[in-house]
């Protein structure tokens, strides 16, 4: 259980924990089981992440950064699917001539 895990990390580690998720992250097309990992983590230590001061903004910064990359993937992906849908479309609108 991940949520298990994750409450078990001392918070010395939660810096290194964070950072090596947000590598893999940006790296693996298994976005969603990062994700999962990362919102464990902000549950179980939110609290010293709130008042732990500068020391975890880097990697805050990069989970932040591999998420937006995969935003702006995943949009760039769903606009031209949008753009050959509407194709598509276009296509079919077009009358057949008779041979």
């Amino acid at each position: 259980d991940i949520s298990l895990v994750t409450s078990k990390i001392p918070p010395a580690r939660l810096h290194w924990m964070m950072q090596t998720i947000a590598e893999c992250m940006a790296k693996s097309p298994h976005f969603e089981f990062y994700v999962t990992w990362c919102e464990a983590i902000l549950l179980s230590h939110g609290s010293y992440l709130k008042h732990s001061g500068r020391s975890m903004t880097s990697a805050l910064r990069a989970i932040h950064k591999a998420v937006i990359q995969t935003q702006t993937d995943i949009t760039s992906t769903v606009e031209d699917n949008i753009y050959k849908l509407k194709f598509i479309e276009q296509v079919c609108r077009i009358p057949q001539m008779d041979e």
